[in-house]
């Protein structure tokens, strides 16, 4: 299955950008960093490995005709031409592939892997990041996990794996409680554990689950130490959904309420949980990093945009306050020292066009950034992410005469 990127066109537009509560109004759009070309395929980190982070290539259909018309058909798969998985900093890394095999409730799938030396760590990742059949997490401390409906495990750079997640919960089996799902149902909705997300210690794995009310729609908000293996209930209610976003600390897990609306609550190791107070009619969390928090007040027009920071019990404290006349989207995040938060944004709401923006809350402005010209026609911000705390990772549509794109940039802060 091949990846086609459509990202409709639109001429750039400079946009005011009024920053509140304590932060100055921004500027012109960016001049003071750098841009630096990396590549023309499409990569995006997958870890975080002591710096070096490992890449995997996504597929684009321009690169796999490209391939295909070189090597004839599927023999780029095979051979391991494409797609490919590099670190940031060795274009070829040692690496050694081998299979797994895990039980879903499809029966056993089979997964390729590889253990790449990422500078002198060696990290498990996918081997094909387009055709992975199930979740995978890798954690800060580097250590491997792959998830189904049915189970977490551990993935070994050896190749062994090991099954972390306990398979009893209150006293019964897992096929146990498939079994009451079918009778109430008449279908298989469990979900042992999903969208697993590690904290950034490594030692906690929060997910979501239903195995603890086979009656009531929903899922129960869990976490897993990994390094005991005890499963802990965090947050559950009746016909409620928790579904965990990202940790704000070590301790601490951000999740969305979904019930009648949607709301952010806190909730630490010891179950303790308190709905956070956010601004507006409908706000959603975009990021939940390093002790911050940035969210939308409105998530049906998202022109304005808090950043707060947590502060357990004593609630949180609003840092900045963006309001502007386009609307940021999905993807934001924290630079590593808690610095800038970058957002993917639109000039309009009716804009297919995306841009990045800055929010430096220390010297306290904001920015859009011009991307660079070498990018292309009708260039857009397709997603990004932070390598360290001056440098993004950013990948970038173009499209021209009919043919599109995407390409691998770095930008220095």
């Amino acid at each position: 299955m091949r990846t086609k990127i459509i990202i409709g066109a639109l001429a750039l537009a400079v946009v005011a950008v009024a920053i509140l509560a304590g932060i100055g109004s921004m500027g012109a759009p960016a001049g003071e960093g750098a841009w630096e070309f990396f590549s023309d395929r499409y990569y995006t980190a997958i870890t975080a490995a002591a710096g070096d982070p490992v890449l995997a290539a996504h597929w684009q259909d321009s690169g796999f005709e490209s391939v295909q018309n070189a090597t004839g058909e599927g023999a780029g798969m095979e051979e391991g031409v494409f797609p490919d998985v590099r670190t940031l900093r060795i274009q070829e890394p040692v690496s050694e592939g081998f299979n797994i095999s895990v039980e879903s409730h499809a029966g056993m799938v089979d997964c390729e892997m590889l253990a790449v030396d990422a500078s002198g760590k060696v990290v498990v990742v996918p081997k094909n990041i387009n055709e992975m059949p199930i979740a995978y997490a890798n954690s800060p401390d580097g250590q491997a996990y792959v998830a189904t409906e049915k189970g977490i495990w551990r993935v070994y750079p050896g190749g062994s794996i090991e099954r972390i997640s306990p398979e009893h919960f209150g006293g019964e089996h897992i096929d146990t409680v498939i079994s009451r799902f079918v009778d109430m149902h008449g279908e298989n909705y469990l979900s042992w554990n999903m969208n697993i997300v590690p904290s950034p210690d490594g030692i906690y794995l929060a997910y979501a689950s239903n195995k603890n009310d086979v009656g009531n729609a929903g899922s129960a908000l869990f976490a897993l130490n990994t390094q005991t293996g005890e499963e802990m209930l965090l947050a559950h209610a009746a016909g409620t959904g928790f579904l965990p976003e990202g940790w704000i600390d070590d301790e601490t897990i951000i999740c969305l309420k979904v019930r009648d609306g949607v709301s952010a609550v806190a909730v630490n190791m010891r179950g303790e949980a308190a709905e956070l107070p956010l601004r507006g009619g409908q706000p959603y969390v975009y990021a939940a990093q390093y002790g911050l928090i940035a969210y939308v007040a409105d998530i049906s027009d998202p022109k304005e945009m808090a950043i707060a920071r947590f502060g357990g019990k004593s609630g949180l404290e609003e840092l900045a306050r963006v309001n502007m006349d386009g609307q940021i989207r999905p993807g934001s995040s924290f630079s590593p020292d808690g610095a800038k938060l970058a957002c993917k944004y639109l000039p309009d709401a009716y804009s297919d066009t995306a841009l990045m923006m800055l929010v430096d809350l220390r010297a306290k402005k904001s920015e859009i950034i011009d991307l660079p010209p070498e990018a292309g026609p009708n260039a857009s911000v397709r997603e990004f992410s932070w390598i360290d705390a001056v440098t993004l990772l950013v990948n970038i549509y173009s499209e021209s005469e009919g043919v599109e794109a995407v390409t691998t940039w770095i930008y220095k802060v």
